[in-house]
């Protein structure tokens, strides 16, 4: 007992192992086993982050996505600021604050407990003059990426020797042309099965998705007007942290289409200038057009509340507005359009 053939290692079953069988298997186990360990990781931290919200160097942001078709009914405790995703065309910088107000669709239960803890709401997201034809482009982008899987599996059948490679990149044009979409759509379903609560696998699918979505830079409605939110977002938490001397939360209210905005406010404003300046004139024309000019575009509308609402189109007391711009932003794209 005991002996082995020389570079072979016993099992327990009395079977002969080679040496690299065994190095090789060993090394994927490990392999296999810290990538599940970051993986887990990287979830837990993800759900935590979900739970209690982003930490950044000036405030605490805390995600709050939903899909389009429910109205927001429910908003976490001790928020100082909601930002709520509405498109502003040029008409709604000017235009009266309950207009806005009421335009992301929010039941007055949640006005009242807004005006109960003194929540101030942010409005300064933009949408390009000419986003049908931006929705166009990303489907034709979606079925060319179908078309070309189906010639590369098409083309794979015909030999042997390049089947998996080509099996490997139709895989990866699929993943990347659609994977976004069906991580959307598994995101709509949950969201219709829970009623739009926040939970774990809502919190994972939305995650997922946005690290795709990262690497569709064309798809501007989603990726350009999360780098504007974001510089936003950053600029009024230091704004308010200078101001009133501590960290606000700031409540992140949009679709579940824009959780890749997080990374962006992980990364910080010049980061997100970067980006936004390093899109072509005509993308950054079409946004300053649709706000009605590159100094909108830059502009955020702050609202504080009255104290008390008699209902959602009658508030007691006047609504208080801070119009803020962030002159960096303003600075960065004057630049890059030569104005």
């Amino acid at each position: 007992m005991g002996e082995h053939e020389e570079g072979s290692i016993g099992s327990p079953l009395g079977q002969k192992v080679s040496r690299r069988d065994f190095l090789r298997k060993s090394t994927k186990a490990a392999v296999t086993a810290g990538a599940g360990a970051v993986f887990g990781g990287t979830m837990a931290r993800e759900v935590k982050i979900g739970q209690d919200g982003l930490k950044t160097e000036h405030a605490t942001f805390v995600p709050m996505y939903e899909c389009h078709y429910r109205r927001l009914s429910e908003v976490p405790d001790n928020l100082q600021i909601l930002f709520c995703e509405v498109a502003m065309p040029r008409e709604a910088f000017e235009c009266d604050p309950l207009y806005l107000l009421m335009a992301p669709g929010i039941t007055e239960g949640v006005f009242r407990r807004l005006t109960s803890q003194g929540t101030k709401v942010m409005f300064g997201d933009v949408d390009p003059l000419h986003d049908k034809e931006m929705i166009a482009m990303m489907a034709l982008e979606g079925g060319l990426s179908v078309k070309i899987c189906a010639e590369l599996m098409n083309k794979s059948n015909q030999g042997t020797s390049r089947r998996n490679l080509l099996k490997g990149v139709a895989g990866g044009v699929a993943l990347w042309g659609t994977g976004r979409v069906a991580f959307g759509s598994a995101s709509v379903g949950v969201d219709a099965l829970t009623a739009g609560r926040q939970n774990a696998i809502q919190r994972i699918l939305d995650r997922a998705g946005s690290v795709l979505e990262h690497t569709h830079p064309e798809n501007i409605i989603l990726e350009y007007r999360n780098a504007i939110c974001a510089a936003k977002l950053l600029s009024i938490a230091e704004w308010y942290h200078e101001k009133f001397g501590h960290k606000p939360r700031i409540g992140v209210n949009m679709g579940r289409g824009h959780a890749g905005i997080e990374d962006f406010l992980v990364a910080g404003r010049p980061t997100c200038l970067a980006v936004l300046t390093a899109y072509p004139n005509i993308v950054i024309n079409d946004f300053a057009e649709g706000a009605g000019g590159v100094e909108n575009m830059a502009t955020t509308r702050l609202f504080s509340l009255p104290p008390v609402y008699e209902d959602l189109g009658k508030p007691r007391g006047e609504i208080q507005e801070e119009k803020l711009v962030d002159s960096e932003m303003l600075k960065a794209l004057k630049s890059k359009l030569r104005i």
